[in-house]
């Protein structure tokens, strides 16, 4: 792997996209600089800064030229980037790394390759929806990171891979039916605008921004591109034509969730949410109509203070007659019950009437949408996927589908009909609904599961990898590898919706053919199996009591089964070494174990008891089971996780992750025996704070003995996967992929090396489960 992965980290910046083109505005000096600044617009570099919005540095450009990108920039922060360079070329992309690409669901940066297997999010106000002037409709949606197009003609769906790393995409269609596409760039830290008007997508940086909410766009009748989006500077619009991008601030409070409209006369309409000077949530409104931006309060919460009501999403849209009408979502918190509700509002003669239903309180993102008439249709989801509209003269809710329906979106076609796309949250399944005269009918364009909560990974001779993991959606495990070319996934279990992935365990075990074994833990039914598969199947053979969880599978050099579980109150360990399963009781008070086993048939357990979390070593290698306690090397608090592997010497490796009372740190360490001798080291730590958290971790030792570890770090806000080694002597640890989004919950994670020198890590990400390999260096 390249030498900067342990230097700078790896991340994973996505300059070439699948089909697309870079373009960027600006720089007119000999060598451009064509990454986009911090600021609005874009540097030409020759002369102190000569564009609308100053640098974030509060004064101007201090290169002398244009950016090297050899090194940071020497202004407040690194490189326009998020991180400075770590290629050894500067940038010459519109982003930072020139050497990251997605190809489908593939992301290549350099030597190291992150594929998605199965699964992956669409989370709430990840889907965009728009009609095509030749009647198919384009949904635009944020799935597992990735920003992906689906197009609609008919029964027929097509799917095409833009970009990764993307949030909340924004989109519209021209006059001639061209694509306008706005998203948050988690790798950047930007905005970033695409259109295929050209005949080839084409990308470029609209703005650095913080939040991934707080934008839209908007298309008015010349073709125009607007746009909205909040700065700690204010609310800022935007306008790009054939000349590029200009911008002006529209007001120096900050707005979130702002959407923007324009109306058939030029004029823009945007909302969002704004709080009071003693922080009371209201919406707020400010259109140019007429000029200059006047700013006008739509509605005040009826709890005074944040921490009691906020808003959590908007909709505008534009009659005829310039007249603008808005939706909007909040929460408000009475007794301690959460009530959510959705509200509209429109100008009548110059007054604000407003309107308001309780949701049954649960409502999820909303779209408004006018229809021929200039009738409000307000579309949400929530309990059910619902239609609130006053077509009929006064407000009534039609319920258009009756799932839980997250990241609902619309447009109205030609024919008057609505197109309306959702998430079936209990399918987990990306829909296309059409309301045509009240009637409703509905396609489904992808299915994501939630996959890999549990997962575990082993390779056959070949080095193709074998994923066991969990289906948390349906309640199901699978098996997944890519021995015969493109990742192929198998059910192993019958899908049982509704269970717990916190009871999820799973374990894969492939002997050099790629005959594949398999353990798990049957949440439902209480007990765990395990199966084999042959060319006729999956074939089951009873080994574990009744309510026993399994906690480790290993095949020994003659591919003979080694298992251990845990009935609750004692751990046991079995084999069919002898020809037929046999079960002995190692320990009792048991919990986070790990088995091994060594070149010569030995087994090797790690456990903890809850006694003053204590970390215990068995083996049978002298024919007797023998216990020891090795020191963890500190003051440890919560043992979180443990992992084991044994060296070509037979000698024991255990990672351990864990929260050190003193000095306060969440740490992984490593714990071997050498010589006889138990000893420790550091792999990584950090201090506990409520934004940090590491998570399990996995380990795996290369042929010359060198350990490699995969561990989740920051769990706690980021789920980032992090990956380290100490092959060049002292342990060094760097970003895998980064940008796991803020989620609360930690990476499930498994790590092996193959006999050419490549690292394989499994793993969950945004709901799906991933497959990383680079080369070991």
């Amino acid at each position: 792997m390249k030498a900067w992965l342990l230097v700078a980290g790896l991340t994973m910046i996505l300059g070439g996209l699948v089909g697309v083109s870079c373009s960027s505005t600006g720089g007119d000096d000999s060598s451009t600089d064509d990454d986009a600044d911090d600021d609005a617009a874009l540097d030409d570099d020759t002369t102190p800064d000569d564009d609308l919005v100053p640098d974030d540095d509060a004064t101007p450009d201090d290169d002398t030229g244009p950016d090297d990108d050899a090194t940071p920039d020497d202004d407040a922060t690194p490189d326009d980037d998020a991180t400075p360079d770590d290629d050894a070329t500067p940038d010459d992309d519109i982003g930072p790394d020139d050497d990251a690409t997605v190809d489908g669901y593939v992301i290549v940066n350099g030597d190291t390759r992150l594929e998605l297997v199965a699964g992956g999010h669409i989370p709430a106000t990840a889907t965009a929806t728009a009609r095509g002037r030749n009647g198919e409709t384009y949904v635009v949606a944020a799935r597992a990171r990735f920003l992906v197009l689906y197009t609609v003609s008919g029964a027929e769906v097509t799917e095409q891979v833009l970009a990764g790393y993307a949030e909340n995409p924004r989109a519209a269609v021209d006059a001639d039916g061209f694509l306008h596409i706005l998203y948050f760039s988690m790798d950047q830290s930007r905005l970033i605008y695409l259109t295929n008007r050209s005949g080839s997508w084409v990308s470029e940086a609209v703005v650095a921004l913080a939040w991934s909410e707080d934008h839209d766009l908007a298309l008015d009748a010349s073709g125009a591109v607007h746009v909205c989006f909040d700065l700690s500077s204010g609310l800022t619009h935007g306008v790009r034509t054939d000349n590029g991008w200009t911008f002006e601030n529209v007001s120096d409070r900050t707005l979130g969730y702002c959407r923007i409209a324009v109306g058939a006369q030029g004029y823009v309409h945007i909302v969002g949410s704004d709080v009071t000077d003693n922080y009371a949530p209201i919406a707020v409104y400010y259109t140019n109509w007429p000029e200059p931006w006047t700013r006008v309060e739509v509605v005040r919460l009826p709890h005074a203070f944040l921490s009691d009501g906020y808003f959590l999403n908007f909709g505008i849209a534009v009659g005829a007659d310039g007249t603008a009408q808005f939706a909007y979502e909040y929460y408000i918190v009475g007794l301690e019950v959460v009530d959510y509700y959705v509200g509209h509002a429109g100008f009548v003669n110059g007054h604000i009437v407003r309107q308001s239903a309780n949701a049954e309180s649960s409502t999820d993102s909303v779209a408004l949408v006018l229809d021929d008439n200039d009738r409000g249709h307000v579309f949400f989801g929530g309990h059910a996927l619902r239609d609130w509209t006053n077509a009929g003269g006064s407000w009534t809710a039609n319920t258009l589908a009756a799932t839980a329906a997250t990241s609902v979106s619309a447009a109205l076609d030609s024919s008057g009909a609505f197109q309306v796309s959702y998430v079936d949250a209990g399918q987990a399944a990306l829909q296309l609904g059409q309301e045509a005269d009240a009637a409703w009918s509905s396609q489904t364009l992808v299915v994501s599961p939630d996959d890999g909560r549990a997962n575990s990974l082993a390779l056959d001779a070949a080095g193709y990898a074998y994923l066991a993991y969990f289906d948390y959606t349906h309640g199901q495990y699978l098996l997944a590898d890519n021995a015969t070319g493109p990742w192929r996934s198998e059910a192993i279990s019958a899908a049982e919706p509704g269970y717990d992935p916190d009871y999820a365990a799973v374990f894969v075990a492939v002997e050099p053919s790629g005959r594949a074994h398999v353990a798990f833990y049957d949440y439902p039914n209480g007990d765990s199996q395990y199966a084999v598969r042959e060319d006729s199947g999956w074939v089951f053979e009873t080994v574990f009591p009744a309510n026993a969880s399994v906690s480790g599978l290993s095949l020994d050099v003659d591919g003979f089964v080694h298992l251990t579980y845990n009935t609750g109150d004692a751990i046991f360990y079995a084999t069919n070494r002898s020809g037929a399963w046999k079960s002995e009781r190692i320990a009792v008070l048991y919990d986070r174990a790990s088995l091994a086993v060594d070149s010569a048939d030995a087994a090797h357990l790690v456990y903890r008891t809850d006694q003053a979390d204590a970390l215990h070593y068995a083996t049978n290698a002298s024919g007797d089971w023998v216990y020891e306690n090795p020191s963890t090397g500190g003051n440890t608090s919560v043992i979180l996780s443990t992992a084991i592997v044994v060296d070509a010497d037979q000698n024991p490796h255990i990672l351990i992750t864990s929260q050190e009372e003193t000095p306060g740190v969440n740490i992984i360490r490593h714990i071997w025996k050498s010589g006889g001798q138990w000893q420790n080291e550091i792999v990584y730590s950090v201090a506990i704070d409520n934004d940090t958290f590491i998570g399990q971790g996995s380990l795996a030792l290369d042929g010359d003995g060198f350990g490699h570890v995969a561990y989740c770090g920051d769990c706690w806000m980021y789920s980032k996967l992090e990956y380290a080694t100490n092959r060049a002597g002292a342990w060094t640890s760097a970003p895998l992929d980064p940008y796991g989004g803020t989620v609360d919950e930690t990476i499930a994670n498994d790590i092996a090396l193959d006999g050419a020198g490549n690292v394989h890590i499994s793993y969950n990400i945004a709901g799906a489960l991933w497959h990383a390999v680079f080369p070991v260096e």
